[in-house]
């Protein structure tokens, strides 16, 4: 009797895992601005699933849900963000994989991203759908008519100044003009968000679920000490007097200062645990990082910073889960 409750739990367990993915899949098709968030969570969700049932019973799980969100997809007429879900899905699997092979935090990120970026680049180079338009020139279009469009109604409002129209006119045109040149950042940092994400919260989730420390805790992770030196060499090469290779340069560049930013935070979370500071101040400190521009460039600099004052040096419990 007690084995066929047992049974009945992980069924019920499995079917909601199925449930999941094929929702996560599924509801952005329905309202993009509603639930256009849940994507980013499918390689959290399968990296936890692999990680709960098994490579064997999670990969089931997943390619059941999978099917069942392609389904949803085709029914409802949105197969191009079934393909971006797609995208994302490898991520959940190389992280579950980079945990069974014991590989650092950082190795099991990079892994993840590298894997993201080939997705992306095959999505967003129009290999999927040869003799159309690539997604991403789609996607340069799109921003630049969008910005067009807002400097032909700023120019046509007559509740703004000469002066203010000129200005917003200049920043209008000046993004117009850097957009292009940094996008291939910006989805970098996308990438690289969606990874951090998935690999911390994973972390977490599989600790308190499934009693399985895989990693230390986020404030304890930390870059290799050698990767200053790109980010010294990535700087210089932007002094370069050619386009293409400044170009490159800048945007190697904006990938840098993002991941030694997540590193400031890993040690702002550890600074805050060490000085046990309350909670209401903690959430004030975390609310200034994200909504104050000054908030990344200190997570900038804690994080360049360690790579030589090593803030968490004198810690004891470098491998304790939290």
């Amino acid at each position: 009797m007690e084995k066929q409750a047992v049974e009945q739990i992980e069924i019920k367990k499995i079917l909601v895992r199925i449930l999941l993915i094929t929702a996560t899949i599924v509801l952005p098709g329905v309202d993009w601005t509603v639930f256009s968030w849940l994507h980013p969570m499918l390689p959290l969700l399968v990296f936890f699933v692999l990680s709960e049932q098994g490579m064997y019973g999670g990969n089931r799980v997943i390619l059941i849900g999978t099917g069942l969100g392609l389904l949803g997809s085709f029914l409802l007429g949105s197969m191009s963000l079934f393909l971006f879900a797609a995208s994302l899905l490898p991520v959940g699997y190389v992280l579950a994989d980079s945990a069974n092979r014991n590989k650092s935090p950082v190795q099991a990120g990079g892994r993840g991203v590298l894997a993201l970026a080939l997705c992306w680049v095959i999505l967003l180079s129009g290999i999927i759908s040869p003799g159309s338009i690539s997604p991403y020139a789609q996607l340069l279009l799109s921003v630049n008519t969008g910005i067009d469009e807002a400097i032909k109604f700023y120019r046509a409002s007559s509740d703004i100044s000469v002066d203010v129209n000129i200005m917003l006119e200049s920043t209008l045109l000046q993004m117009k003009a850097i957009i292009p040149i940094i996008t291939p950042a910006i989805l970098a940092c996308f990438a690289l968000f969606i990874v951090w994400f998935s690999t911390i919260a994973g972390n977490w989730l599989i600790a308190k679920k499934c009693g399985r420390i895989i990693w230390p805790h986020f404030k304890y992770w930390q870059l290799p000490e050698k990767l200053i030196w790109l980010a010294i060499a990535t700087a210089l090469v932007t002094f370069i007097p050619l386009n293409l290779v400044r170009y490159v340069g800048i945007n190697i560049l904006i990938v840098m200062a993002i991941i030694y930013c997540f590193q400031g935070f890993g040690i702002t979370v550890f600074l805050m645990d060490k000085w046990k500071m309350p909670i209401i101040f903690r959430a004030f400190v975390y609310v200034m990082i994200v909504f104050q521009s000054f908030g990344a460039i200190i997570l900038l600099l804690l994080g360049i910073a360690d790579t030589w004052l090593n803030f968490r040096k004198s810690s004891d419990d470098v491998g304790i889960q939290e």
